[in-house]
């Protein structure tokens, strides 16, 4: 049995490296309480100075990957997960229809970085790719395929003519994100 047949394996896995190799529900903190983990900012006074008073630094702005990305999945804990491990860096939308997927592509919406599922149930993630070509081409060079195998023998042909387009399942959250960065340059 493969993972898209037992999604729930997939899912796993992409759970446990997401948790650091600790499965637990997503929005459970199992690290022990240890107080105030603030550390004053490099450059601040010392404790008890008048130096900076009644002036506010201003806050470093941390540096944002594109102005937007969707994630593409029929599996809506994965969405989730994949979701959380690009919000560091990525405004992410949430898809778990390929069919709203494409209403929304044909209706004019644009993203920096697409991250899609290839073998979904209705529209797979190659149709969302041709209809991105049609649409909208300069999206169709920013979209990322997750699969756990290429096991239609058009699947293994598309993945061959877009070459470099797709990542295996389970991954780590880092090449993930690195992936993505590549996409939007």
């Amino acid at each position: 049995m493969n993972a898209k047949q037992n999604p729930r394996s997939l899912q796993g896995a992409v759970l446990i490296e997401h948790f650091q190799g600790t499965p637990r529900p997503p929005g459970t903190d199992t690290a022990p309480a240890r107080g105030p983990t603030t550390t004053p900012h490099p450059t601040a006074p010392p404790v008890g100075s008048t130096r900076g008073r009644g002036r506010v630094a201003p806050t470093p702005r941390r540096p944002r990957g594109p102005r937007s990305g969707r994630v593409i999945d029929d599996e809506p804990l994965v969405v989730k997960v994949i979701a959380e491990m690009l919000a560091p860096e990525h405004d992410v939308t949430r898809e778990t229809s390929g069919e709203a997927a494409l209403a929304r592509i044909r209706a004019g919406e644009h993203f920096d970085a697409i991250v899609c599922d290839l073998m979904m149930p209705r529209v797979t993630g190659m149709q969302i790719y041709e209809t991105l070509l049609e649409v909208a081409p300069e999206q169709a060079r920013a979209i990322l395929f997750l699969t756990g195998g290429a096991f239609t023998a058009r699947a293994r042909m598309f993945l061959d003519r877009v070459p470099g387009a797709a990542m295996e399942k389970p991954f780590e959250a880092s090449a993930l994100r690195a992936r993505v960065r590549r996409l939007v340059g």
